[in-house]
């Protein structure tokens, strides 16, 4: 869910200001791990092992975003822009699932604490705004929105008393179709 709050310059520019809460999303990850055994006799053991990762992400972004509106048709105004602005992601509950092994899983292995990892934010965005009056807009549109980066807190092995890094999660990004409405508080043109 968001909000915002923006100004419109003239009939083709227009800029706001957003801040939204992005929620109950996951997040996986899974590294692999070759894995080789050579026994006695010559019998040679080969594993393709992957240990799997599983969390929840959320975050809280807030963008300063560009419109051109490209002319009205029939009550139809299509528009694209682009924004920038601060990310911050939240990975909690995140788990070490373990290693599988064809279709075993072995053990949970351990549990990461929370953390938070902030940065830029930039999205692009393009869509259609239908004018029902002259104050109130209905829109649906298409947006890219990049997140930055995402980090959990020291995993923390189950087994033995010994932690490791966190989980980095690089470059995170969502295509989202958004519908949404613009009221004009001002003087309608």
């Amino acid at each position: 869910g968001g909000v915002g709050i923006g100004y419109r310059f003239n009939n083709w520019f227009r800029v706001d200001g957003t801040f939204e809460y992005r929620g109950g999303g996951t997040i996986g990850a899974t590294d692999s791990i070759r894995w080789t055994d050579n026994f006695g006799g010559g019998v040679t053991l080969d594993n393709n092992l992957r240990n799997t990762y599983k969390g929840n992400l959320s975050s809280m972004v807030a963008l300063f975003n560009a419109y051109v509106d490209l002319g009205t048709w029939n009550c139809l105004t299509p528009y694209s822009g682009a924004g920038i602005g601060y990310a911050s992601n939240r990975i909690t509950g995140l788990t070490d699932q373990g290693i599988l092994n064809g279709s075993l899983y072995g053990p949970t292995l351990g549990t990461a604490s929370n953390g938070t990892k902030s940065g830029v934010a930039w999205a692009l965005m393009a869509g259609v705004g239908y004018e029902v009056n002259k104050n109130l807009t209905l829109e649906v549109g298409y947006r890219y929105l990049n997140l930055g980066d995402a980090q959990s807190g020291r995993i923390q092995n189950a087994y033995l008393a010994e932690s490791y890094g966190p989980l980095k999660a690089k470059e995170i990004d969502s295509h989202d179709i958004k519908i949404g409405m613009r009221w004009n508080f001002g003087e309608p043109d």
